[in-house]
């Protein structure tokens, strides 16, 4: 979250007051180790460190098939098919990528170090995204989402291309209130009860998921309204929500619906043709353990201990397995904590990276601009935000390599994060060879990517 306001707040210059911005980042940084500050080895182990993770995650697929492999060899839960399987799992490759640079600093400036980094990393979203998921994968929610989307769906035709509009669409609206990943468990869960499951083609699979990812995206920008970023924002930026809609959030709606549009048109004809699979939510987390969870989010925001929410997650874990025991999908139940570790593990990323990206911004100024936009594209799940830094900008362009670098890491952490683990608890099993290929979903995306890059600089060229 630091580097994503960092690249904005960067190269923000008609909306915000940017002296303020600055000022207000400044102390927010006030927590980094001043000593190592005065290094210039730790930035660059950090950095190699972090494209490491992002590579690695791109490439995941290819542990989980040896992995699947190793299974069907009867070799399940042998140290190879486990080492694989572990390195295959997205929520663990930002944390594995993390070890090279804890124990540099803790050699080279003692345990101290590292102990203050993991007590000065900003919890808050992990919590709320920890505790948003869960909700989401309740019964209730769910079958309020299906209903919702089939009341659209219904006044509008009812045909299974409506249905599938309405779905990605109502995701994006919610998006913008509740919460990203949030909203793409609701998404991912009923697309793959009603049409995953029948087994459609891989084009199929791959368009949708990407189409999901930027819609989702995108109406997080159009409606900058839901809790997390009320709280960065509002409270700690004085950013205006209403200004970033007017002026930037019918942008992004209009790109969104143009992009569900043509996915519309493209899919209609295997749409047609699918028969889809009923979701009657009854898999869902129940109440009780819903109630856990949140009295857990809310008890270690009040500590802000990290100690303290670990041994409460631990406690209500042993507490709620018997009450999810028996009931079908009972992994869900560690979803939300392996979305939480990643989300920890991207917040210390951000926070070893940002003291260098600030320090050389004060040194070069403005011709940072391709170098915050790569970092807030690589830790953050919103390709608008830094098409934001981009265009409100006087004469200011992203050349090719930018571009390609902000397709690269703009779905990065949503992927991750909401995609790839809910991809691997629902829809992994239903994509070819059982397994989403990142290379293979970037590659669909980037069309898309583009697409949207032109359409947002076509409103910038007619309406300023």
């Amino acid at each position: 979250m630091p580097v994503l306001l960092l690249s904005v707040n960067l190269l923000e210059n008609k909306l915000f007051d940017t002296s303020r911005q600055r000022e207000n980042y400044a102390q927010r940084l006030g927590g980094v180790p001043k000593i190592m500050l005065d290094s210039s080895t730790y930035s660059v182990l950090f950095l190699y460190c972090f494209f490491g993770a992002v590579v690695h995650s791109l490439c995941s697929h290819f542990f989980l098939s040896k992995s699947r492999t190793l299974r069907k060899k009867g070799k399940s839960g042998s140290t190879a098919q486990v080492l694989c399987e572990l390195l295959g799992h997205h929520t663990f490759i930002f944390a594995i990528w993390l070890l090279p640079s804890l124990f540099w600093i803790g050699s080279s400036y003692g345990t101290d170090r590292v102990t203050e980094i993991f007590s000065s990393a900003d919890l808050t979203e992990p919590f709320a995204n920890f505790t948003y998921i869960f909700l989401a994968l309740s019964k209730a929610v769910r079958r309020i989402f299906i209903e919702l989307v089939n009341t659209l769906s219904k006044a509008s035709g009812g045909s299974e291309t409506s249905w599938w509009f309405h779905c990605l669409l109502s995701g994006g609206i919610l998006a913008g209130m509740i919460s990203e990943p949030a909203v793409m468990v609701l998404v991912c869960s009923a697309l793959a009860h009603r049409y995953y499951a029948a087994k459609p083609s891989s084009f199929f699979c791959y368009s949708t998921l990407a189409i999901t990812f930027f819609v989702i995206a995108l109406g997080d920008l159009a409606i900058p309204f839901n809790i997390t970023a009320s709280l960065e924002l509002s409270s700690n930026w004085g950013w205006d929500h209403w200004l970033i809609a007017s002026s930037l959030g019918w942008r992004a709606a209009l790109i969104a619906l143009s992009i569900l549009s043509i996915g519309a048109i493209v899919h209609h004809k295997e749409l047609s043709k699918i028969k889809p699979q009923h979701d009657d939510a009854e898999d869902g987390v129940s109440f009780f353990a819903i109630t856990g969870y949140l009295a857990a989010f809310i008890i270690a925001g009040a500590f802000h201990q990290i100690s303290f929410l670990l041994v409460s997650i631990v406690a209500l874990v042993c507490i709620l397995e018997r009450d999810i025991e028996g009931q079908s999908h009972t992994e869900r139940l560690n979803l939300p904590l392996l979305i939480a570790l990643f989300n920890y593990s991207m917040e210390v990323h951000a926070y070893l990276l940002s003291p260098w990206v600030m320090d050389l911004y004060n040194t070069q100024g403005a011709n940072l601009e391709g170098l915050t936009i790569v970092f807030s594209a690589l830790n953050e799940h919103l390709p608008g935000m830094p098409f934001i830094s981009t265009f409100s900008m006087e004469n200011t362009s992203v050349q090719g390599f930018e571009l390609m670098m902000l397709v690269l890491g703009a779905g990065l952490t949503l992927f991750a994060t909401s995609i790839n683990v809910l991809a691997t608890k629902i829809l992994r099993s239903y994509f070819p060879h059982e397994g989403i290929s990142g290379l293979r979903f970037l590659a669909y995306s980037l069309p898309i990517a583009v697409f949207a890059f032109l359409v947002l600089k076509l409103t910038y060229v007619l309406i300023p």
